[in-house]
């Protein structure tokens, strides 16, 4: 079974022709983590303002392991 480094090692590699180590997959999100968590915090303030609020969880398989996909409306 692939873990999610070598999934995503595979992307690079099959979408970009990119060979890309998994230290520098986690040197990316390390280095990308403070962006993202400030668009999560604007997120989680936009929801907490909606008098409405929907979420979806579609389920899927990949390789043998079930995974979840959750979209917020």
């Amino acid at each position: 079974m692939l873990g999610s480094y070598q999934r995503l090692q595979g992307v690079f590699c099959d979408l970009f022709g990119l060979d890309i180590s998994q230290g520098a997959l986690m040197n990316m999100f390390k280095r990308a983590a403070p962006v993202f968590a400030a668009r999560r915090d604007d997120a989680l303030a936009v929801l907490r303002r909606a008098q409405v609020v929907a979420c979806d969880e579609t389920g899927m398989r990949i390789e043998g392991c079930n995974g979840y996909q959750w979209v917020f409306c």
